[in-house]
């Protein structure tokens, strides 16, 4: 079985939970608390690493 970590990190003011490997899982959240929740309930039902990334991140273009 591989392991598919968990990704929480804050982009463009919102909380984003993203799977590797597996962009069908990724989820945003307006809130930390709330990202983070979903991250380690989604890393245990997957059985793998729930990673926190509190650095801000922009996806906008330009």
């Amino acid at each position: 079985m591989t392991t598919r970590d968990v990704h929480t990190r804050a982009v463009d003011g919102a909380w984003r939970v993203v799977v590797e490997g597996s962009p069908g899982h990724s989820r945003t959240f307006p809130t930390r608390m709330e990202a983070l929740h979903a991250g380690q309930v989604l890393a245990m039902v997957l059985h793998s690493r729930h990673l926190i990334d509190d650095t801000e991140r922009s996806e906008r273009a330009g």
